[in-house]
Order: C-alpha cells, then structure tokens, then sequence
C-alpha cells in the first residue's frame, strides 16, 4: 500500500512543484542563465525518470511500451520546444549581482497569433530561485536589445516584424525599489 502512495505522489510530483512556484511566483534561478537549455534538459530528464519510477510502483506488471511511449513523447517535446536557442531572454543588463532587467519573448506557439516580449526585472529571492516581474510589454517584436545610459536610465531598442524601430528610456527608479547605485 505505501508503494502505491509513493508511486502516485511521485507521478504527481513534478506538476506538484511546478504549481507551486507558479502560484509563489518563483521561478529557477537557472530561467535566465547563458546555458538555460542544457538545465532545462537535465530537470526535464529528472522529472522524466521520477514519474516513470512512479508509474512503475502503480503499475502491478511492467510495461516497457509505456515507457517507451513517455521517452517518445519526451524527445518530441524537447525537440520541438527547444527553439535551437540555449538561453530565454533576448538581452539583459545585471544591476545587482542578484538583480537582472531583461526582454524575455513569449509567444503562443505554430498555431497562435500571440507574440509579445516583456521588459522583466528578475530578482534573486532564495537560493536556487527567483522572483519576476513584467514591467511593460510590448508586441510583435522580432528583436531587442537593452543597454544602460546612465546610472539612473535604461535603454531599449526595439525592432518590429515590421522593420520600424522604436526606441525607449525606462527610469530604473521607477522599476527598481532599492535603487541600486550603478554610478561605479
């Protein structure tokens, strides 16, 4: 009886984890390193390899082809979620060493028009995880690139699908609440 408890807690583990950064609004401090994809790979692998261990203790005789089912269906999604890009934000300044502005893309996939980046400042709150907030968003950007102007202002250059490019300040006062000093 403790194997199937075991079994189902480990099966619902990784969706567990995941509700609860989302609903504490923290991510993994690893979201918006340079070599975001090979650690999304490898706690991907790990939740993989925990909910197979998981099903393996339900399940009362083994079946290999589900499990050979889940791998498919793993390499499917990383291939195709992998975007060829190892890291999730288009640029980004660190003020702090625990403190990052940064354009991060979102879009809603092949069959969605949705395509906006948000201007984010991410802040390392624990350990191994951070705390995001959206600062603007902005829509149909195909490139961006931020860049500081002086120790009170931020750049940001924007290049629209449509070849306009749009250039803004942003007061890092207003979206910072500790107001680094960033004049050394």
């Amino acid at each position: 009886m403790i194997k199937k408890y075991l079994g189902f807690l480990l099966v619902l583990l990784p969706v567990l984890i995941g509700t609860l950064l989302s609903l504490s609004n923290l991510e993994y401090s690893w979201f918006y390193s340079e070599k975001y994809k090979l650690y999304d790979l490898i706690y991907s692998t790990a939740c993989l390899c925990i909910i197979i261990i998981g099903i393996a203790l339900l399940s009362k005789k083994r079946n290999a082809s589900l499990n050979i089912l889940f791998l498919i269906c793993f390499i499917v999604y990383q291939t195709l979620g992998w975007n060829f890009d190892t890291k999730r934000y288009i640029s980004l300044i660190k003020l702090t060493p625990s403190t990052d502005i940064l354009i991060v893309p979102y879009d809603g996939g092949a069959f969605s028009p949705t395509s906006f980046v948000n201007l984010e400042v991410s802040e390392k709150c624990y350990m191994f995880f951070r705390r995001s907030s959206v600062i603007k968003t902005f829509e149909n950007v195909a490139d961006a690139k931020l860049w500081l102007k002086d120790s009170k202002t931020i750049g940001i250059e924007l290049l629209t699908y449509s070849k306009e490019k749009i250039i803004e300040n942003v007061n890092i006062e207003d979206i910072y609440s500790d107001k680094p000093d960033l004049s050394q």
